[in-house]
């Protein structure tokens, strides 16, 4: 299946809609790219073109790049998180869409790239306070449950204490009652 995409080609090159876009050939040599892609790896438009994916992808991530190719070619839908290389070598954090598409009049794969570095790092931060809060909540957990036990243990001195000063009172009223009629 092709999908047909019309978007502006000025002087012969792809200017996509959406920010970080890329053409590819099926054999996955890169043909276009817009200058949002360029600037987000960090290449020349003239040294982008003609990379493949696996000199962007991180090997770590070479199986999700099959299963775009794959993916696309079936006609399905694609999206999946990876991780892509800059021309400086740094790594950074992506999400990848993809479709294939007719593009002057050649079929291609498109691959819409989303740099999500600052949502990852603050998905990461955000992972590592709940699981300090996590910790912060059992510890103080235990310390209550720790002073919940004191509380009942002392609270078992207390009840038995009053239990055992009201025996005495009785005990007292009792004898109180019998020197009073012995005092009669």
């Amino acid at each position: 299946m092709s999908i047909i995409v019309r978007e502006p080609i000025v002087n012969g090159r792809f200017y996509p809609s959406k920010k970080d876009d890329l053409a590819k050939t099926i054999s996955s040599f890169l043909v276009e790219a817009n200058p949002a892609a360029c600037k987000i790896y960090g290449y020349p438009y003239e040294e982008l073109i003609g990379l493949t994916g696996k000199d962007i992808v991180h090997s770590d991530y070479y199986n999700e790049f099959k299963n775009f190719k794959e993916a696309v070619l079936s006609g399905a839908p694609f999206f999946a998180e990876s991780v892509d290389i800059r021309k400086d070598g740094t790594a950074f954090d992506v999400e990848v869409r993809g479709a294939a598409f007719t593009f002057l009049g050649r079929p291609h794969l498109l691959a819409i790239i989303h740099d999500v570095t600052l949502r990852k790092k603050a998905e990461k931060e955000l992972k590592l306070n709940k699981e300090k809060l996590e910790v912060l909540v059992q510890e103080r957990t235990s310390e209550l449950e720790e002073k919940n036990k004191e509380l009942e243990r002392l609270n078992d001195i207390f009840i038995g204490r009053e239990f055992r000063i009201k025996e005495l009172n009785d005990k007292v009223k009792e004898l109180e009652g019998k020197v009073k009629n012995l005092l009669k």
